[in-house]
């Protein structure tokens, strides 16, 4: 159980980190001109948005590198549920959460670093770029998290260490996930977060709890 701990604790975690940055995109860009994914193509209006509200940015960048390490915290906690039977499981998920964590990691620390600079000289070409690396960083993470949060739901089923509810709407949340890098980046991963919601205060009410 005391693993499991630090499971519950990155599920809170995340499940906080989603809501933030579900306030942020819904609520504090749309009132700088950022509402539709579109949007986001316009440099000049993302300048715009980020000169008007640069600490938004910065949070956002942010939850992208406190999201790393929560998914290592779940993952900690998820492999003291799986049986020692399981190791491929275990290596596999090991392997697909460093990924995601380097990626999002890498996000987080591009947009907290470079972000003030562009806007400080104002180069809208410089800022297209960025902003497609950082985006392609932050999709690529999150398809890679699918992969994690498809173990887990495979794990749970396989082993019996999850509900079965909980681990059927798993790999259903990481197939959005997966989908991510290949289908409408910005609203796949609006879909996904939004069933972050309910995973995440269900993993950590379940990791919470002895394993039957």
């Amino acid at each position: 159980m005391k693993l499991q701990k630090s499971g519950v604790i990155g599920s809170i975690g995340m499940a906080i980190l989603v809501v933030i940055i579900m306030v942020i995109v819904f609520f504090i860009f749309p009132r700088h001109g950022l509402r539709e994914p579109s949007d986001w193509y316009n440099t000049s209006n993302v300048l715009n948005a980020m000169s008007v509200s640069p600490d938004s940015f910065f949070v956002l960048s942010l939850t992208s590198i406190l999201s790393s390490i929560a998914f290592i915290l779940i993952v900690i906690g998820i492999k003291e549920r799986i049986t020692n039977s399981e190791q491929n499981l275990i290596q596999v998920m090991t392997i697909a959460v460093s990924v995601t964590s380097a990626l999002w990691f890498a996000a987080g620390a591009i947009g907290i670093i470079g972000w003030p600079w562009i806007v400080h000289v104002k180069d809208l070409s410089a800022l297209g770029v960025m902003n497609a690396i950082y985006y392609s960083l932050v999709f690529c993470g999150d398809s890679a998290a699918g992969w994690v949060v498809l173990i887990i739901g495979w794990s749970g089923i396989k082993t019996k260490s999850l509900p079965k509810a909980l681990s059927y709407f798993a790999i259903f949340k990481a197939i959005i996930m997966i989908l991510e890098v290949t289908f409408q980046p910005f609203i796949t991963s609006v879909i996904g977060m939004s069933l972050g919601i309910i995973f995440f205060p269900w993993l950590a009410i379940t990791l919470s709890r002895s394993k039957n």
